[in-house]
């Protein structure tokens, strides 16, 4: 090969090594080209993890470009899975909730995503959450029992105004003025009255009370109420009937303190075989050359009842001999149907406890009116 071959040859070959180089460069400065959205959904308000004083709040987000409309998804649930309390397609920036469809004081979660059109969508945006409260309400009025009255029975209903937006109410009653005796402390009142329970008053007592309002699930809560100061009704003990059994005989059944007083429910009447519905033990005495026991039966319902002596024997609970009736002249009621058919009635109203209940009864085990 001559050296003009050669020279050729090496030419040819720088050309295309030149030639290869300028095709990399070019590659390597080569952009692809991608359609996809780059965009991502903004949410303006609220913002996350607030809180909205209204039960009517408003969701809103920014402009997505190209949108043809807008999806907006609100749930209880974070991961959107259960009930959707809104889920809307439409041309709009904004939704406002209406009043009524959301608890308060419970977090709730939402996101937005734009329609594009042909099926296609951007992103979802980030979720956000927020919960409503309202504004405290304001302190109820009381109305009754009213201040400073007296005479009131053991059983009032306790009754104050609206509030306006309240949804719960608390009420305290104590026996001093800076509440640190409560004798009673309820919430979760949905109405603004209260009826006292039973035996928790006492007879000529001084008592003070006061109710607060709460809503928003009780998140928010307003002052209490002015301070009311009332005075209970003088007499016997409360739901209480009491008064002296005077024994006829001496032949007690031994052991001596087998003997009971008992209270029937009227509907619960003859009472053979039947336990009473409220009843203690009696404490016999001999004073004077009379026997005699003094007794109290605290915390009766109100209704009507007939009392009785009864003593309990044998081994068995339920095997109850009767002594005396209230109502009945025990001394005579052998010959009589008194005790069956026409017996005294005691009635507890309102709380109200009845006393001087007394009774002549049979002590002998062979005289027995049941």
């Amino acid at each position: 090969m001559n050296s003009k071959s050669i020279i050729r040859i090496s030419l040819v070959s720088i050309l295309f090594t030149i030639f290869l180089s300028s095709c990399k460069k070019e590659e390597l400065t080569e952009t692809p080209v991608n359609n996809d959205p780059i965009l991502n959904m903004t949410l303006i308000e609220p913002p996350n993890n607030s809180t909205i004083i209204s039960n009517s709040p408003e969701i809103k987000w920014a402009q997505y470009p190209d949108a043809v409309s807008y999806q907006a998804v609100l749930s209880a649930d974070a991961n959107f899975i259960t009930t959707h309390y809104i889920d809307s397609t439409g041309d709009f920036l904004s939704i406002v909730i209406p009043a009524g469809l959301l608890q308060t004081n419970i977090y709730y979660y939402w996101k937005v995503r734009a329609v594009l059109g042909n099926s296609n969508f951007s992103k979802w945006s980030e979720t956000r959450r927020f919960r409503m409260l309202l504004n405290p309400p304001a302190a109820p009025v009381l109305l009754s029992p009213a201040n400073n009255s007296n005479g009131i029975p053991f059983l009032p209903l306790f009754d104050w105004e609206n509030s306006f937006t309240a949804e719960i109410y608390r009420l305290q009653l104590s026996l001093n003025q800076n509440f640190s005796q409560l004798v009673l402390d309820s919430g979760n009142i949905p109405v603004s009255t209260l009826q006292a329970p039973y035996f928790i008053l006492n007879t000529g007592t001084s008592y003070f009370w006061r109710v607060n309002a709460s809503n928003s699930n009780g998140a928010s809560t307003g002052d209490w109420s002015q301070i009311f100061q009332f005075t209970t009704v003088n007499g016997p003990h409360p739901s209480s009937i009491s008064g002296r059994i005077t024994f006829a005989d001496n032949n007690f059944i031994q052991p001596i303190n087998v003997y009971f007083i008992g209270v029937y429910k009227t509907d619960n009447w003859p009472p053979e075989g039947l336990t009473p519905d409220f009843l203690d033990s009696l404490t016999i005495k001999f004073i004077n050359n009379v026997y005699f026991a003094d007794y109290s039966i605290n915390n009766i319902a109100n209704g009507n009842y007939h009392v009785t002596v009864y003593t309990q024997t044998g081994s068995l609970v339920n095997v109850l001999k009767f002594k005396s009736v209230y109502g009945c002249d025990t001394n005579r009621v052998l010959f009589s149907n008194c005790a069956l058919n026409s017996p005294g009635t005691v009635s507890i109203i309102n709380g109200n406890g009845i006393n001087n209940i007394n009774m002549l009864s049979w002590a002998d085990s062979t005289k027995n009116i049941f």
